[in-house]
């Protein structure tokens, strides 16, 4: 992550060099009995030893242009010595609040939160009224959110939302970032109540200009996913049978909604919330593999027939796994194509690993019951998938970008954008199966039955990730 730090603006007064070059060019003025000594205070300077040897030793703003020109070149931790030596041996002069506020966003690059906190906590205390301290606020918000103290970050944004001069990108952050600590404190209907207001067209998005590419609102976006994830994952198959058939259809309602959320976070094209969104759509079918496997056994069975029971459970493994694993592996092929790595990918790459083990693993219990020999593979049995750009005859529906004049807000239509945002917007966008589902069953609503039957027997009605870009 590279910051755009603040950069200092000295502007000296048109009346400062009026009195500065009259004595100069009108020495005979003023003078006599009634000449008035007037003073100008100036900004400090402290020489200690030689100051060109060492920027910092010749003041704030030399010492500021230096710290500037360090983190142009790259070098971050000199950058910060510089900035930290300015608001420490200069606390009074206009460049301390700036690269105090500077200091931080250069140690959260670091991911070194609690010291960028303490930054600008310091910025908010100690310089209040600034622009500094009132930017401080937002990043302070963000800094408690890594730090995983959701009631400060909460506390934070509240603080900021009482403000009432907030632009309407700094209202619609401040509201996400509030959410999301909703989310993280485990207040779910009060996190989606808030985000869904923030991303609503008729909300804060609209006056902000829609969410094309922005993070805050794939975030949000991908926070939304994750609480209908949370409500998904908390409802367990549990017996008696009547039961545990509408524990069934609730979970297939729910996983629809949470990939629909996730859906809608890639197509706002940012990078990194594109990878986590499609991590989170495969963690979603592998979980329900792990919630088959762990339903509620009926009463009475010995061993025998609880592997029997297993193995007639395998069809709907076999279908949700194979949709894990090919979400996984598409991941992996987008987030290489678009050049990105991050703990989402990385993840993705273990969990994949892991089901494939644990799916062949499924299979060799199967097998034993069947009577088949070890080397002997079913029908069906699934393949560690290969990660290719090329794509399965007959497993895609193609999406013709020249088609974007007639879809809805946030899809790929503007022209002249960032070179990279366009591209990551293309890939996301041929990335899905259809444009503005937020179910792949037509009769959703109106036969929850139909609709968790399908889930769970149809193997080809999942988000298919892949595609080809050349």
């Amino acid at each position: 992550m590279h910051v755009s730090l603040k950069r200092q603006v000295i502007t000296i007064s048109p009346a400062f060099w009026v009195a500065l070059i009259s004595p100069i060019l009108f020495p005979g003025c003023g003078a006599g009995k009634h000449t008035r000594v007037v003073k100008y205070e100036m900004e400090p300077v402290v020489i200690i030893g030689d100051p060109k040897a060492d920027p910092a030793l010749a003041g704030p703003d030399i010492a500021f242009e230096h710290a500037q020109e360090l983190y142009d070149r790259g070098d971050s931790t000199g950058s910060l010595e510089y900035f930290d030596q300015v608001w420490k041996r200069w606390p009074d002069s206009r460049a301390a609040s700036l690269a105090l506020y500077n200091a931080g966003l250069i140690l959260e690059e670091l991911s070194d939160f609690t010291e960028a906190l303490s930054r600008y906590l310091t910025v908010i205390k100690t310089f209040p009224g600034t622009r500094e301290a009132h930017d401080a606020r937002f990043r302070a918000a963000w800094c408690y959110e890594k730090l995983r103290s959701p009631d400060k970050a909460a506390a934070m944004a509240s603080k900021i939302l009482s403000e009432g001069d907030l632009t309407p990108d700094e209202r619609f952050d401040a509201t996400v970032r509030l959410g999301i600590a909703y989310f993280n404190m485990g207040h779910l209907d009060r996190a989606e109540s808030m985000l869904t207001h923030a991303l609503s067209p008729l909300g804060l998005a609209g006056k902000i200009g829609g969410t094309d590419g922005n993070p805050v609102a794939a975030q949000a976006q991908f926070t939304l996913g994750e609480i209908w994830s949370n409500r998904f994952r908390n409802i367990k198959l549990k017996l008696p049978i009547e039961n545990m058939k509408k524990n069934l259809v609730e979970k297939c309602a729910l996983l629809l909604r949470a990939q629909h959320s996730y859906l809608r976070a890639m197509r706002i094209g940012d990078k990194y919330w594109a990878t986590a969104a499609a991590y989170g759509i495969g963690k979603l079918y592998d979980d329900f593999v792990d919630d088959v496997i762990g339903a509620d056994l009926p009463q009475g069975l010995t061993e025998e027939e609880k592997s029997i029971y297993y193995c007639e459970l395998k069809k709907y493994i076999d279908v949700l796994a194979k949709k894990a694993i090919r979400i996984y592996s598409q991941n992996l092929d987008m987030a290489e194509r678009m050049g990105v790595t991050n703990e989402w990918i990385e993840n993705a790459g273990t969990r994949l690993k892991d089901l494939q083990e644990r799916y062949l693993d499924q299979y060799g219990l199967c097998r034993d019951q069947a009577g088949l020999s070890t080397t002997e593979q079913p029908a069906g049995e699934i393949q560690e998938t290969p990660r290719s750009s090329k794509k399965e005859e007959g497993n895609f529906k193609e999406i013709p970008l020249e088609q974007n004049e007639n879809r809805a807000e946030g899809d790929i239509t503007s022209k002249g954008e960032d070179r990279g945002l366009q591209e990551t917007k293309k890939e996301i966008e041929n990335n899905i199966l259809e444009p503005d589902a937020g179910s792949y069953y037509p009769d959703a609503e109106t036969h929850p039955e139909k609709e968790s039957t399908m889930l769970l027997e149809q193997e080809n009605n999942s988000p298919d990730l892949a595609s080809d870009l050349e």
